[in-house]
C-alpha cells in the first residue's frame, strides 16, 4: 500500500467533501460506525458530526492514518483510527451498527479476496445493521478523457493501474453494477437499494452504490 502513503497528502487537499451517497448513512445518530477504507477521514468525520457516539476509522495506509489523528482532534472523543486491511478487521462479530465500505472494495485484488472482505463487513455488522458499499466506475472528464490507466498483464478481466500524477499507480479492479451487488449478496446482505452516483457535475464519471442490511437472526435468506 505505498501508492497510498505516498499520495495522501494529495488526497487530503484534494479530496475534501464527504461522499454524496453518505447520506444513506445520515440516521447514525447515537450508533457506533465503522467507516472501513478511511483515507484521510472526510467521511468519518461527517459521521461524527451527525451524532454517531464511535466512528472507527480503519485503513491499511499508515500516512492516510496520520492525517486522520491530525484533523479529527476535535472529535477525538468520537473517532477511533485503526490500521488493518478489509480482510482482517479486528473486531468481535456484531461490533457496529453501520458500516461504511466506501471506493475501497475495487481495490482489492482477487475475487476471493473480494468476497472476504465483504463477509468481514458482515461479521462485524448487528443483525439489522446498515451497510454502504461503493466502487468506481470508469471515470471521464468535461472533455470526455478517461483517466491513464494500464491493463495487468495475468490479471483478472476488470484489473487495471490508474496513474496519480506522473509517478503513482494504483490497483483497481472495475466492477460493474451487477457484480458488486453479487459481492454483497454473496455475503449473505439484504440489498436495500442499488444506483449509480455521479462523481462530479463536471464529471461524466459515476460510482456505483449498494445500501444493504444484514438480515436479522432466522432471515437469511
Amino acid at each position: 500500500m505505498e501508492a497510498f502513503d505516498e499520495i495522501a497528502p494529495d488526497v487530503q487537499h484534494t479530496r475534501r467533501k464527504p461522499w454524496l451517497s453518505l447520506k444513506e448513512l445520515e440516521d447514525c445518530g447515537s450508533k457506533r460506525v465503522l467507516d472501513l477504507g478511511a483515507g484521510t477521514g472526510r467521511n468519518s468525520l461527517k459521521m461524527a458530526e451527525w451524532g454517531a457516539t464511535q466512528v472507527v476509522a480503519a485503513d491499511v495506509s499508515v500516512e492516510m492514518l496520520k492525517i486522520i489523528r491530525e484533523t479529527s482532534k476535535a472529535d477525538w472523543d468520537k473517532i477511533d483510527a485503526v490500521r488493518c486491511d478489509a480482510i482482517h478487521v479486528p473486531f468481535r462479530s456484531s461490533s457496529f451498527d453501520a458500516v461504511s465500505f466506501i471506493a475501497a472494495i475495487h481495490h482489492i485484488p482477487g475475487e476471493k479476496w473480494r468476497r472476504e472482505a465483504m463477509e468481514e463487513v458482515k461479521r462485524v455488522t448487528v443483525p439489522g445493521g446498515r451497510v454502504l458499499v461503493t466502487s468506481w466506475a470508469i471515470t471521464t472528464n468535461a472533455k470526455g478523457k478517461r483517466p491513464r490507466m494500464r491493463s495487468i498483464e495475468g490479471g483478472e478481466d476488470g484489473d487495471v493501474f490508474v496513474s496519480w500524477g506522473d509517478d503513482v499507480d494504483r490497483f483497481y479492479h472495475i466492477l460493474s453494477l451487477d457484480g458488486l451487488k453479487d459481492l454483497v449478496e454473496s455475503a449473505g446482505l439484504k440489498i436495500l437499494n442499488a444506483y449509480e452516483e455521479r462523481t462530479s457535475p463536471r464529471e461524466s464519471g459515476r460510482n456505483w452504490v449498494v445500501v444493504a442490511v444484514r438480515p436479522e437472526a432466522g432471515q437469511d435468506g
